[in-house]
């Protein structure tokens, strides 16, 4: 078969393609292990940008109060083409220096890779989801899409 389905499907598997899965879990792993409790997001946001200038995105840096900055990045298309927003928060419910969560089954405030599986702060709300935007707009820029 041939035609917009098929050239569709060609481009997804493509981009799936250059996904890759190392890269993923060190992003994730590196932004689990920089601290963004809230109200103290700064060091994040600032990884998040390095991050982003580093894939030569268009970053841009919205102070919205002291210490809790969002960071703008746009990987720009050729135009007329649809367009595609991800946006997610940057901090952590906890600092990880909490006291009563010390020995606490599964609390984990430092990345950890076992299984194949990533643990630790944040990696469930929000930074793995952040990692896995940063993984698929590289996957996006590998494939050639833009």
């Amino acid at each position: 078969m041939s035609g917009p389905a098929s050239a569709g499907e060609d481009l997804r598997r493509t981009i799936v393609a250059s996904v890759d899965a190392e890269r993923l879990v060190e992003v994730a792993c590196s932004l689990v292990d920089t601290p963004s409790p809230t109200g103290s997001e700064q060091a994040m946001a600032e990884r998040v940008r390095d991050i982003c200038e580093e894939m030569g995105l268009a970053v841009s840096w919205q102070e919205v109060e002291e210490g809790r900055p969002n960071v703008l990045a746009t990987l720009a298309g050729t135009g007329g083409g649809h367009t595609l927003m991800f946006n997610g928060h940057m901090d952590t419910s906890y600092s990880g220096r909490e006291p009563h969560l010390r020995g606490k089954a599964g609390f984990q405030p430092r990345a950890t890779v076992s299984d194949g599986l990533v643990w630790g702060l944040g990696i469930a709300n929000m930074k793995g989801a952040i990692a896995c935007y940063l993984e698929a707009l590289r996957a996006i820029q590998g494939a050639g899409v833009v």
